[in-house]
């Protein structure tokens, strides 16, 4: 009998089946590869540790990446974006595409956003000072394009630049369905659109008359506080002038009872030291008297031991002998002395013989030293010469640094000027646009112009966003 060719399902055709599907299944979609970043160790909410976060993105090359593109093109969009966006700045003859209709849509899109580009960045375009060939400031890819720093920004504030034809066009349009309600219209709409002025010319009339009646009313109310301000200062001055006259006045009586008192107590010194005067001076004549007195007994006295000493010879032998005495102890001492000082002078000879040997091995070692010294200045002088180049090489930079600046301020300070004015016209659009509102009685009409203008000012928002955010330090 013949075996069956029906096999039961194994685990591996399972597997392969199933991965099959599975690969099928991610073929059909855009896929997208998420990294989880932990926010913390201890696993809580709420709980953001910056070093361990910065360091698993560094890890897993998010900030490598995320710096290459940066540096290189910061900025990009969508081509069916770019072509959305900046069709207006397109010249199609100087610029002409490189699409065809046989292409497939994606790649003719491609060359229309190069032809694109290629016209509205054309006054950007520069050649490289070294190199001498012209730097990229886009690229234009399948599905994507790219820009280099400050491309973007000025497409967008250039962005409005080709938009003149379409405005004028738009006008012509509205202008035309106007005047022809104008002529066709009732003579009831006429009556109603003449009252309408009448009511708005009469409203600002009196609005105009109520602001000056009002401004009137304001100066008056401001001249009468100013009256009664200065008034009031003018008392003020006047009460505070009369208190501080009354303190000066209560000051200069309490000065001058102190002054009286420090009078009187100098009186009494003064009598004190006449008594006191006086008194010594009677004390100093006494002494006198009594100094010549003692000099007159001193002089007896000494006359009187002079006859004595005459008198008796012998007595001054004895002392005299005395003396001798005392001079050879004298002397004695000194030949000790002068043995000490011998002793102590030897010892400084031995001293002096190691001084001059420790000199001897100082002079050995400045000689070393002086050659390791030279070395020494050789390389400063290398260093000294590298330290020049580098800042010089620094003064370049910030040179160039200083001129990159300046352009980014003047760039920024345009940029900024446009927006406003944009701003401003914006706000003379509305003013125009509430006029058309109140006047107009086609709904459809005043529908299309609300949207047109709602664009634009969405434009102006946009492009005074960019240009502020594009230099947020100036």
């Amino acid at each position: 009998r013949a075996k069956s060719n029906l096999v039961a399902p194994t685990v591996w055709t399972k597997y392969k089946g199933q991965l099959s599907s599975l690969m099928t299944n991610l073929q059909k979609t855009n896929s997208r590869y998420i990294r989880c970043i932990k926010p913390n160790k201890v696993k809580k909410p709420i709980l953001m540790e910056h070093l361990s976060a910065v360091e698993q993105l560094r890890c897993a090359g998010v900030v490598a990446a995320v710096t290459l593109s940066r540096s290189a093109f910061p900025n990009r969009l969508e081509n069916s974006v770019v072509r959305f966006k900046f069709w207006q700045l397109w010249d199609k003859e100087k610029f002409p595409s490189k699409g065809t209709s046989s292409m497939p849509p994606a790649e003719k899109l491609s060359h229309d956003c190069r032809a694109i580009l290629a016209c509205a960045l054309a006054p950007l375009a520069e050649n490289d000072p070294k190199t001498g060939k012209p730097i990229t400031i886009f690229v234009v890819g399948k599905t994507r394009s790219y820009f280099k720093m400050g491309a973007l920004e000025f497409l967008e504030s250039h962005r409005s630049a080709g938009l003149e034809v379409h405005a004028v066009q738009m006008q012509r349009v509205a202008r035309n369905f106007l005047a022809k309600k104008k002529i066709h219209g009732s003579a009831k709409a006429r009556k109603t659109a003449v009252f309408t002025v009448q009511k708005w010319g009469r409203a600002m009339i009196a609005k105009m008359k109520a602001l000056k009646v009002v401004e009137k009313a304001r100066l008056e109310k401001a001249k009468y506080a100013a009256k009664r301000q200065k008034e009031a200062e003018e008392r003020e001055f006047q009460q505070r002038l009369e208190a501080e006259v009354a303190d000066m006045e209560y000051g200069a009586n309490k000065e001058y009872k102190k002054y009286e008192q420090r009078l009187e107590e100098l009186d009494g010194q003064l009598q004190e030291a006449k008594t006191r005067f006086e008194e010594r001076l009677e004390e100093a004549q006494e002494r006198v008297n009594s100094a010549k007195e003692e000099t007159e007994d001193l002089k007896q006295k000494l006359e009187t031991e002079l006859k004595f000493a005459a008198q008796e010879p012998a007595k001054q032998a004895a002392a005299q002998k005395t003396k001798l005495e005392e001079s050879a102890k004298l002397i004695g001492f000194l030949q000790k002395e002068n043995k000490k000082l011998k002793s102590a002078n030897e010892k400084a000879k031995k001293e002096m013989k190691k001084v001059k040997e420790t000199n001897e091995r100082l002079v050995n070692s400045n000689e070393n030293a002086g050659q390791s010294f030279e070395m020494l200045n050789s390389n400063a002088s290398k260093l000294q010469n590298n330290q020049k180049t580098i800042n010089a090489n620094i003064e370049k930079f910030k040179k160039e640094n200083a001129k990159l600046r300046e352009d980014l301020k003047a760039r920024q300070a345009f940029y900024n000027a446009e927006a406003q004015i944009r701003l401003q016209y914006q706000k003379t659009l509305a003013q125009i646009l509430d006029v058309f509102q109140d006047n107009c009685k086609d709904p459809d009409l005043v529908e299309d112009v609300v949207c047109v203008a709602l664009e634009c000012e969405s434009e102006a928002k946009a492009l005074l966003a960019a240009a502020e955010a594009s230099a947020p330090g100036l």
